[in-house]
């Protein structure tokens, strides 16, 4: 979900600078127009959580998303880069903050080159918090940039990024202060506006969001993309692992003062993270356009599928009718180990979110746990529900098609379940090989036609 805001000077005789904000999560949007008063000068700022920039071409890519919004700076959370650098992306700057090592959060906030020659003062607090001044009129602007921790973090690193924030907010006093990003709160739909909030967030206020009001009501600030009143299905910035939950997470907020009023200019779902955007309508089989996709792909999934599925029974014998010197015995670390090496880095996740990068970070734990979790698929022979959902990716063979048929679908499936998969696919290798005929090339390892 997307919020522009303007600012409007009481003094008519006058020009005000406006300022343009957007949330994003990382989403495909819908294309609607948008309506901005060209007669004035106007700044377009935007938040997205990229969840990495460590993956070849990332960087670049966010900012050519950065060019198609046409936004002059782009406040981004999880970066995982670490330390402090400013470095240059293709003529923009990027400012980035993050810990000693990288890997995990990071805050970073991306300038055109209009925008990246004003900054006159930057402070990085930490991985989860920073600051930029800019030079404008009639007051310089301030960036303040959160990435708020899970609500698995203690309390204590909460409100140790509450007191950093009142300390930035304290040295700019007499500036234009807009903080946004990822706060990991749930403020939801109020009954009666507050001084700080409106009435149309989100779900139901959890204990974060309790915190992120009384805060902005104590600072004087408004939470500014819960004043318009939009559709539920506009107001979500994040989509949970599988799709099992839309929420409000990343917010807006600007110190208010009572000559501003605020307008909405566009809304959107977030940022497309490719060029091309999604199918939004298909035919069914009687050629009539639907607007409601899913049901209709499912359809065509299982169809297509279905044709030339030809199940052979193979009746398994029970594991307590087999002779124990015949059961295999359980995986070891050494064959995940093996598997997670083998993962390919750069290569798009599965339905739970976790990239190849993370779990060969991980090293020892993620070895561990993975070993533990197989074994348990391998005795109990039941597999998570995760391992057998997959993403379907739909590339259009021909431009603008509407036709289910004129589409290629990719299937993405968890790296986890890859790690698996491999390590189940060496052993039974090795088992076949002695059946395999010295006559046999094709395919086989180690050998060549």
């Amino acid at each position: 979900m997307a919020v522009n805001i303007g600012e409007i000077d009481n003094d008519v005789n006058g020009i005000q600078e406006d300022v343009v904000l957007k949330v994003a999560s990382g989403r495909v949007i819908n294309e609607d127009d948008q309506v901005v008063n060209q007669r004035k000068p106007h700044t377009k700022i935007g938040t997205w959580n990229v969840r990495t920039l460590l993956r070849h071409g990332k960087k670049e890519n966010v900012k050519m998303e950065m060019e198609r919004e046409n936004l002059n700076i782009l406040v981004l959370c999880e970066t995982r880069l670490a330390k402090y650098r400013d470095i240059d992306v293709e003529g923009f700057i990027l400012i980035y903050s993050g810990a000693d090592k990288q890997g995990q959060h990071g805050v970073g906030i991306l300038l055109d080159k209009e925008f990246g020659k004003k900054v006159i003062e930057i402070k990085c607090i930490n991985e989860r918090l920073m600051m930029i001044k800019i030079e404008a009129l009639p007051v310089n602007l301030v960036v303040i940039q959160v990435y708020m921790p899970t609500t698995n973090s203690e309390e204590e690193e909460v409100d140790n990024i509450y007191e950093g924030i009142e300390s930035l907010q304290d040295c700019c006093r007499n500036e234009n202060i807009i903080m946004m990003g990822d706060f990991n709160a749930v403020v939801g739909e109020q009954i009666e506006e507050e001084k700080s909030t409106g009435q149309f967030g989100l779900g139901q206020q959890n204990d974060r969001g309790y915190k992120l009001i009384t805060f902005a009501n104590n600072h004087n600030f408004v939470i500014c993309n819960t004043l318009f009143k939009q559709p539920l299905r506009l107001r979500y910035t994040w989509v949970s692992p599988g799709a099992t939950g839309r929420y409000q997470l990343d917010y807006i907020l600007k110190a208010g003062r009572s000559d501003i009023s605020y307008k909405i200019i566009k809304e959107q779902s977030g940022i497309n993270t490719k060029r091309r955007k999604g199918t939004q309508a298909v035919l069914n089989k009687e050629d009539k356009l639907l607007t409601e996709i899913r049901q209709r792909w499912k359809e065509y999934l299982e169809e297509l599928y279905a044709a030339d599925l030809k199940l052979t029974v193979c009746p398994l014998e029970d594991e307590q009718n087999v002779n124990e010197e015949s059961l295999g015995p359980i995986f070891l670390e050494d064959e995940i180990t093996k598997g997670i090496k083998r993962l390919h880095e750069r290569k798009a996740e599965g339905i739970d979110g976790i990239p190849a990068e993370m779990l060969k970070q991980l090293g020892e734990v993620a070895t561990l746990e993975i070993t533990k979790l197989f074994n348990k698929i391998y005795t109990q022979g039941k597999w998570p529900a995760n391992f057998t959902k997959s993403v379907v990716i739909l590339l259009e063979k021909k431009i603008n098609t509407q036709r289910c048929g004129e589409h290629r679908t990719i299937s993405l499936i968890t790296h986890r379940s890859k790690i698996t998969l491999k390590a189940l696919n060496d052993r039974l290798a090795s088992k076949l090989a002695e059946y395999i005929g010295k006559d046999q090339f094709g395919f086989v390892k180690g050998r060549s036609t």
